[in-house]
């Protein structure tokens, strides 16, 4: 447990200090490039850094517990930080959403901070996040105006003319980005349900469908719906979704028994099972190496 809890954490400092420079400097030590705003570090064009420590991180704070039963928490807070930064500066909104929810949990419900000194930490978490969306143009373009803009998008109000002109980034421009692929991949995603509802099209059958037979060039076709229920209803039908779905509520229950028992490393490493699998986010491939994997 000792040897895997130094690899994790030289691992995480590794992938956020090279990840630091190439958001900075426009490459990292290995000369792979920013693309637009998303930061990639060692992972080149697979664009899973945030995803990756958002779930790696956790388990070196797990790792954490078991073997510092005096529990002393500056060096935990200070992994947190640097990799809650890293998966910042990642561009992943989702990676970094679910995130906020484990570290807001963690602080709140597992490290042993009288109250004052939780919400000094909330607060000032909020003032630096201000402080850096201030500052950073690329961050702000990434978190908060394209998320707006698919809002809008979402309650059809979106028009891209008016909202960007020709200097603008062009990856941005995407019309499936603007135009809400994720609604798109769960329209499509009911439309292939309903074939087979009760035992689903097979894993990882989502593409090859929706390419053979709902295909239009809009973005709504892709490897995989983007969300994980939407996915498991597809290809593993309502008896795959009775089994996810009942195994999302046996890791919450679970996870409130080790909190009542004040098991901190079982709360830990099952809030992010929780995040990582919660139903309504949106996701990568659950039939994917890296989330079997994990």
């Amino acid at each position: 447990i000792k040897y895997f809890y130094f690899v994790l954490l030289i691992t995480i400092l590794i992938l956020s200090v090279d990840a630091f420079i190439q958001f900075f400097s426009g490459e990292n030590i290995f000369g792979f490039t920013v693309n637009g705003y998303r930061v990639s570090g060692f992972f080149n064009d697979e664009y899973i850094l945030g995803s990756y420590l958002t779930r790696i991180t956790p388990i070196l704070l797990t790792l954490f517990f078991f073997i510092n039963k005096n529990e002393y928490k500056l060096p935990l807070i200070l992994i947190s930080i640097l990799s809650f930064l890293t998966i910042l500066i990642s561009g992943e909104r989702t990676a970094f959403g679910i995130s906020i929810f484990f570290y807001f949990l963690l602080f709140f419900l597992v490290i042993d901070f009288d109250f004052k000194k939780k919400i000094f930490l909330f607060v000032t978490l909020i003032i630096s996040l201000i402080f850096i969306f201030i500052s950073s143009e690329k961050l702000r373009e990434r978190y908060i105006k394209t998320t707006l803009f698919q809002i809008e998008a979402t309650i059809g109000n979106y028009k891209t003319s008016e909202h960007f002109d020709d200097s603008e980034n062009k990856e941005d421009l995407d019309m499936g980005l603007y135009n809400n692929q994720h609604i798109k991949h769960l329209k499509v995603s009911y439309e292939i349900f309903k074939e087979r509802p009760f035992f689903g099209h097979g894993n990882r059958m989502f593409a090859q469908i929706c390419f053979e037979r709902y295909f239009v060039n809009d973005g709504r076709c892709s490897t995989h719906p983007h969300n994980f229920l939407a996915q498991i209803f597809v290809e593993n039908g309502l008896i795959g979704a009775i089994f996810y779905l009942s195994l999302f509520f046996c890791l919450t229950l679970y996870c409130y028994k080790a909190y009542k028992k004040n098991e901190k490393a079982i709360v830990v490493i099952l809030l992010i099972c929780i995040l990582s699998f919660f139903p309504f986010f949106p996701s990568g491939n659950f039939y994917n190496n890296m989330m079997s994997m994990l």
